[in-house]
């Protein structure tokens, strides 16, 4: 089954907006607007922007990775760990960010989500790169 979600406007704060600048460059201050998700799970919680995806795991860090902060993407595949926290979508997601169903196939901001129980992959819809995120790990494409 394939959903489409719309974006949804969030007033996610100047975190993101000083993590979009950090990532991408010079953004401005009203660029855009992330959308949360979370895993079926609960383990990861991501921030899909057009051009990015920030994710983080729940206890803070993926183990077998030794890293704490968030693993962000670029819709090029640029990959980097970032020291920080992405926030929260509360109360402006209407209870909380879209948990992603196991086996069901998302398309958000350009993006391509497919979670399963062993993990979930990010894959921007125009260049084919991504990132996939588990418990244990996180490996970018």
């Amino acid at each position: 089954m394939k959903i489409n979600f719309p974006s949804i406007p969030l007033a996610v704060g100047a975190l993101t907006i000083a993590l979009a600048g950090a990532v991408i460059g010079m953004a401005p201050a009203n660029a855009e607007t992330g959308v949360f998700v979370t895993t079926q799970s609960g383990a990861t919680t991501c921030n899909l922007l057009s051009n990015q995806v920030a994710c983080e795991h729940a206890s803070g860090f993926w183990q077998t990775a030794g890293r704490y902060g968030m693993a962000v993407v670029g819709q090029d595949g640029t990959f980097q760990w970032i020291d920080g926290d992405i926030g929260t979508c509360e109360p402006d997601c209407g209870g909380g960010p879209t948990v992603l169903t196991y086996g069901t196939e998302y398309h958000i901001k350009g993006w391509t989500i497919e979670p399963s129980s062993d993990g979930t992959s990010f894959t921007n819809d125009r260049s084919g790169r991504g990132m996939f995120v588990s418990i244990q790990n996180v490996d970018s494409f």
